[in-house]
C-alpha cells in the first residue's frame, strides 16, 4: 500500500500527467500493483536545497513490506532518473525518504493492512479448498 509524495519547487505544465506517469513507474519499481498506489504532487515555491531556490525535489515514500537497502538503491535510481529528467533537476538536488511502518501501521478498507492481508489469504485458501473438493 505505497504512498509517494513528491514535493518540488518546479512548476510543471501538467501535474496530473506527471503524477500518472510517476504512478506507473513507482508501481513497477516497487513491485506493487498500481491499484494500491497513492501518489501526490505538491508545488512548493519555498522549497530550498543547499540554501537556494534552484530546482529541487523531496520525495517521501511510505511502503510496508517492500523496502530494503538493496531494493531501495534500485528504486532510487529509477525514481531519480524520472524526476531529474521530467523536472530538469540536477541529481544532487533531491532526496527520497523511505518509510516502512509495517503492515499493522497502515489502515486500508476499514482495517489495518495486516488484518486485510490475513483475511485475503484466508479467503484465497478457502477458495482453493473448495475448488479442490469440486474437482475431486
Amino acid at each position: 500500500m505505497p504512498y509517494v509524495q513528491v514535493i518540488t519547487n518546479v512548476k510543471v505544465e501538467d501535474p496530473k500527467a506527471l503524477i500518472l506517469e510517476f504512478s506507473k513507474l513507482s508501481s513497477a519499481a516497487l513491485g506493487k500493483p498500481e491499484v494500491y498506489m497513492a501518489l501526490s504532487y505538491e508545488y512548493n515555491e519555498y522549497l530550498i536545497f543547499d540554501g537556494n531556490f534552484d530546482p529541487a525535489f523531496s520525495v517521501n515514500l511510505t511502503c510496508a513490506g517492500a523496502l530494503d537497502e538493496m531494493k531501495n538503491d534500485d528504486v532510487t535510481k529509477t525514481l531519480f532518473e524520472f524526476l531529474t529528467s521530467k523536472l530538469s533537476v540536477k541529481p544532487d538536488r533531491g532526496y527520497i525518504n523511505y518509510y516502512d511502518p509495517g503492515y499493522g501501521f497502515i489502515g486500508y478498507d476499514g482495517t489495518t493492512v495486516a488484518n486485510w492481508l490475513r483475511d485475503f489469504k484466508l479467503k484465497q485458501a478457502q477458495k482453493q479448498l473448495e475448488s479442490t473438493k469440486i474437482s475431486s
